[in-house]
């Protein structure tokens, strides 16, 4: 009887070591849970920042490729002025060498 008693207490300790085990595990499940909801929060947080940041470049870019645009006709404006300049500039030379001439 004594034996049947020391094996039932045996096992009652193992059940009690091993539920004690099994608390530790879900009490670390319950902090890691924990940590998994505040570690999905902060990305969630880091991509709204990442969105908001590249919807920021992509307007820039859209502002810098119509400055570009403008840059570039206006470039080309001063060109075509700059050409009419020297043809008017060799009509009045011209000109003058026909005055001179006279």
């Amino acid at each position: 009887m004594d034996e049947i008693k020391s094996m039932l207490n045996a096992l009652l300790e193992g059940q009690q070591a091993l539920n004690a085990r099994m608390t530790a595990i879900e009490e670390r499940m319950d902090r890691m849970e924990g940590q998994l909801s505040e570690l999905r929060e902060e990305q969630e947080d880091i991509e709204k920042r990442l969105h908001a940041r590249f919807d920021v470049m992509q307007k820039q870019h859209l502002e810098y490729e119509a400055w570009a645009k403008d840059l570039t006709r206006q470039t080309e404006n001063f060109r075509d002025d700059i050409r009419l300049i020297v043809q008017r500039l060799g009509e009045h030379d011209h000109e003058i060498r026909k005055i001179k001439a006279k």
